[in-house]
């Protein structure tokens, strides 16, 4: 028969013969040397495979195989005992707590229970010699394959890791505890420390050869803070336990995960008598089933690296945000010491008031994006080059323990609450949304989402109160939203009523209907508002509906509705149609008076009335006759547009214009102006000739604008048909110089 055995963390099989007809008689053992201490031990190679060797210092034999050196059971041969099988068909052979194989009785009875029993005699590197009744024989086993793989002589170079709560800072303290074997984890009493050797929390173990593979490590020390993103206020201490014949690459991490499963692991192994291998596994997934998280298909923990890039290391470094939470040091070494006793024996943790309170703030700090900035600081520490998904680990646990079941396209927009049992009277709801970065996810739903949640459509602007607060909130075209005071009262400000005015003020203001939304309404616009005359003439005139004092215009081209002006009371409107029309903004001022040889000055003095910029100003004549002239040619003689004075093209010091002229300029159609002193033409018989005007006996120059420094006088004619005289100062007007045509004589 052959007998299968897995010996802790290192799978060994162990195959034995059956007992034969044959007895085998005792053979001369393999050569055995004796050695101080493990330390002592010559390398294990394919040479001296299968050698042995007694260890002095652990009083025990080592035997050579597959490069290592590996323990052989403590004690005599007769550690080794035999128990009969259920079915009497032979003997389980137990040696330790393992059985090892099994002997099976012959036909006739003879080769097993024949009324002596069997018992093991010896053990040799390569066999186990079992006596049945007279006949001894051999039970080999292959090179491979040794009793009690629970202690393996083993060397520490190579072997190293990473320390984290966060990363534990550079000097911090790594105490290494060398273990007996893997069955009693006792302490053989020979520890020695290491320091972390920069601030991601790596360390590294000196050389040296182990009684065993299995070791204890103490970290102690500061660490980086992924919460609040500074480093920590006090030392902290975590623990590992090992087996460093099992390291991939000789890492080995100390986390929160392996400091949590310590206690659970130990007892375990020492009081229920499992392999460190299956206890490890078994705390790992215990330790993350507090938070939720299913840890079948993570690594060990001693592989698990809050910055790495798998599932398990996602999922420490959500375990070590959660449980770090806003806690200083002294109340997280409270609640990882609390978790660890309560989990000993049984591997359940009973503290649910904590785990709700940790589940509070999980929901909390990924509601107020609390998440994405502890994201931030583990980036900021440069150890990786990419952060991996702990916030999915995080939302699931709080989502798990508020009882909001799956978010998928099934539930997608569905709003919820928690579980009855942890809010039976809170307002707070959750939405079920498709995120773009995140994809389906649970969130706190806003008050509009949970108080409108299965509200159907409505008539664009209807106002109604919400199902769980009671806010007020408005349909808005294709959904609902807030409502505010004034669409409480109004109800909503839709497309088709776009300038309505409220007809009476609401808290001191009238509000008007724009973009969708009720604005503050102007005074204009609500002294102007009718809805029963929307779209009033240009040019039309009222009082205000609300300051009657007030009297508006309205000017289609400009800016619609606006207070008149003192002087559109008195001249009518000076609106955009009429500034662009040249035949209705400029007309003679009635009340223009003259004023005597001073001049006319003060209000109403000005000749004209000029609709410039939405206002009547008033202009002097030559503004009004020469303001739509065009540039002509040197002597061009036109009349002027609103009066008979004769205005001359010329140019003069540089400066071409339209100025004041003679009348004889118009009679001979073209002006006497000084590019043209001395020309001579001829009409209706009579020879004129352009030449300067001479000085009066006071030396005075005299010219269509008077002589310089006086005034002179214009007669226009008004609107009624009179002829009115305007006196003009000389500085109001541009006058050509003093030429003038004379008439030659015969």
């Amino acid at each position: 028969m052959i007998r299968h055995l897995v010996f802790f963390f290192l799978p060994l099989v162990v195959f034995f013969a059956a007992c034969s007809g044959t007895s085998v008689s005792d053979e001369t053992e393999r050569g055995m040397g004796v050695v101080s201490s493990v330390g002592k031990l010559p390398p294990c190679t394919a040479e001296n495979e299968g050698e042995s060797f007694f260890v002095k210092s652990e009083s025990g034999m080592r035997v050579c195989t597959d490069g290592k050196w590996f323990a052989v059971m403590d004690g005599s041969a007769m550690a080794c005992h035999t128990e009969e099988l259920s079915d009497k068909s032979g003997l389980k052979i137990i040696c330790g707590n393992d059985s090892v194989g099994v002997v099976l009785n012959g036909a006739k009875g003879d080769k097993g229970l024949s009324g002596q029993g069997c018992s093991v005699t010896r053990k040799t590197a390569d066999s186990l010699w079992v006596k049945c009744g007279t006949s001894t024989f051999a039970m080999p086993f292959t090179n491979s394959d040794v009793l009690d793989s629970e202690r393996i002589a083993t060397s520490l170079d190579g072997v190293g890791g990473f320390t984290q709560k966060g990363p534990f800072l550079m000097g911090s303290e790594v105490n290494v505890i060398e273990l007996r074997d893997g069955r009693t984890l006792d302490q053989t009493g020979d520890n020695f420390e290491t320091v972390i050797l920069n601030d991601s929390g790596f360390f590294k173990l000196n050389a040296r050869m182990m009684m065993s593979q299995y070791l204890e490590l103490h970290a102690k020390g500061y660490y980086r803070n992924e919460v609040d993103g500074k480093n920590s206020s006090a030392p902290l201490t975590l623990y590992a336990l090992t087996d460093v014949m099992m390291r991939d690459g000789g890492l080995v991490n100390i986390n929160l995960l392996t400091h949590l499963e310590y206690h659970r692991v130990v007892y375990l192994v020492k009081e229920k008598k499992m392999k460190v291998a299956d206890a490890k596994d078994s705390a790992e997934r215990e330790i993350f089933a507090l938070l939720d998280i299913d840890a079948k298909d993570f690594s060990n923990s001693e592989d698990l690296n809050i910055v790495g890039s798998g599932e398990g290391d996602a999922a420490l470094l959500a375990f070590s945000v959660m449980l770090q939470g806003d806690r200083d040091v002294a109340r997280l070494s409270v609640l990882l010491t609390n978790i660890s006793a309560d989990m000993e024996k049984d591997g359940v943790w009973d503290d649910t008031a904590m785990r709700d309170s940790i589940a509070d703030w999980a929901e909390k700090a990924d509601a107020t994006g609390r998440l994405k900035t502890i994201r931030t600081h583990v980036e900021s520490w440069g150890l990786a080059a990419k952060v991996p998904n702990f916030e999915k680990y995080v939302r699931h646990f709080w989502t798990s323990a508020y009882g909001l079941g799956e978010c998928g396209k099934n539930t997608l927009n569905n709003v919820v609450a928690a579980t009855p049992k942890r809010f039976e009277k809170s307002l707070e709801r959750y939405i079920c949304v498709d995120s773009t970065d995140i994809g389906y996810m649970w969130r706190r739903a806003t008050n509009v989402e949970k108080d409108t949640h299965g509200w159907p459509a409505a008539t664009d602007g209807f106002v109604k109160n919400g199902d769980l607060t009671g806010d007020p909130y408005v349909y808005d075209s294709i959904a609902w939203k807030p409502a505010s005071n004034v669409e409480v009262q109004l109800q909503g400000c839709t497309g088709s009523r776009t300038g309505e005015v409220s007809s009476s003020p609401i808290s001191g203001n009238y509000y008007i209907c724009r973009n969708r939304t009720w604005n503050v309404a102007t005074e204009v616009e609500y002294d102007t508002y009718d809805p029963l005359n929307p779209d009033p003439v240009d040019g039309a005139m009222k009082k205000g509906r609300v300051n009657s004092n007030i009297t508006y215009i309205f000017d289609a081209l400009g800016d619609g509705w606006r207070p008149v002006v003192e002087q559109e009371i008195l001249y009518g409107p000076c609106i955009a149609s009429i500034e662009a029309d040249s035949a209705k903004n400029t007309y003679l001022n009635e009340d223009f008076r003259l004023c005597g040889s001073t001049g006319c000055h003060g209000e109403g003095a000005a000749p004209f009335m000029v609709c410039i910029n939405r206002q009547w100003v008033g202009k002097n004549a030559y503004f009004a006759d020469t303001r739509y002239y065009k540039p002509g040619e040197e002597g061009d003689v036109r009349k002027g547009d609103y009066t008979n004075n004769v205005y001359v093209f010329s140019t003069d010091a540089g400066v071409s214009i339209w100025r004041l002229g003679w009348s004889i300029d118009y009679e001979l159609g073209t002006g006497c102006i000084s590019s043209k002193n001395g020309q001579e033409l001829e009409k209706d018989g009579k020879t004129y000739s352009c030449a300067p005007v001479p000085a009066d006996p006071m030396g005075r120059v005299l010219g269509p604008c008077g002589s310089s420094g006086n005034s002179s006088s214009m007669l226009v004619e008004s609107s009624s048909g009179a002829v009115v005289p305007i006196t003009i100062s000389y500085s109001d007007v541009v006058c050509s110089t003093r030429h003038k045509w004379q008439v030659q004589s015969n």
